[in-house]
């Protein structure tokens, strides 16, 4: 990786839009280096969440929360423990039940018939928007999180999640790998940001604040620069946006696509290929049977 510092960043972009070098960016007498430390941190987080970088990805496994930072349950807008539907039952106004993958809740009492259909077209039933394979009212697992059965603690210097469990955040194929992200109060009163799923557990892959800019793959610093000297433009050059408009078109349009598909070539999913796996294929070499 590329041995630039912070402060040749800085330079690099201070030299896009004319300005002189800074030695220091700590230096409060020149307002280059000001202007770079007010900026600086922003930019590498906006450039960080706009695509999951290799050169900024780690991986761990997510620690539970624990029951005491769980939001509370709101009686007038979150089920109660449901059983599934039954026949000639008797059930009471606001009673919820599950039918299929959907929880349904009583609008007045009555007794069941020997057809839920029926039931909810003479209009006994409403359909709830929370589906029952997010089994936020199981029993098992953390309780009712934000709809979720389980929540998770992200770390510290998480930026963007790009996988959960194997399997990348684009796949929406397998509903119980979806997720959501939540603020939550922990044990301290400290506010954290934490991931709620219905898995059991939470092996992720994330971008990272990565500080150690060494590590940054030369691509992602370019349009890193290109980024800050847009924003320094505006703070130093005082033009009316012009140069910004210009350096954040450069940006958007050449530095960013680049990078990203470079890193996206060197990022190789796991596949399993049924022709080339197969014992008939695999035969041509070899036995199959010993």
């Amino acid at each position: 990786m590329s041995q630039v510092s912070q402060v040749n960043l800085c330079n690099l972009a201070l030299g896009k839009m004319g300005a002189q070098p800074i030695t220091s960016i700590n230096d409060l007498t020149s307002q280059s280096a000001i202007a770079c430390n007010n900026f600086f941190q922003q930019t590498f987080l906006e450039v960080a969440r706009s695509h999951p970088w290799n050169c900024l990805k780690r991986r761990q496994v997510l620690a539970q929360l624990p029951a005491s930072v769980n939001p509370p349950v709101d009686p007038n807008t979150t089920p109660a423990p449901a059983t599934p539907w039954a026949p000639t039952t008797y059930y009471t106004a606001a009673q919820f039940v599950t039918y299929g993958l959907y929880y349904y809740q009583c609008l007045v009492g009555y007794t069941s018939t020997n057809n839920f259909i029926n039931d909810l077209t003479a209009g006994y039933w409403f359909q709830s928007d929370i589906a029952t394979y997010q089994s936020a009212y199981a029993t098992s697992g953390s309780g009712t999180l934000f709809g979720w059965a389980y929540g998770y603690a992200l770390p510290a210097d998480y930026i963007l999640v790009t996988a959960l469990n194997g399997n990348s955040v684009d796949d929406y194929e397998a509903l119980s790998d979806e997720y959501d992200i939540y603020i939550v109060q922990s044990t301290n009163g400290s506010n954290q940001l934490a991931l709620f799923t219905d898995q059991a557990t939470a092996d992720v892959e994330y971008v990272a604040n990565i500080t150690d800019i060494t590590m940054w793959d030369p691509l992602f610093s370019a349009a890193f620069v290109c980024l800050l000297a847009s924003y320094l433009s505006t703070a130093l050059r005082k033009d009316d946006g012009k140069l910004y408009n210009l350096l954040r078109e450069q940006y958007t349009r050449d530095y960013l696509p680049k990078a990203r598909v470079k890193d996206a070539g060197e990022k190789k999913p796991r596949r399993y290929y049924p022709v080339s796996e197969s014992r008939f294929v695999l035969s041509r070499w070899n036995s199959t049977n010993s």
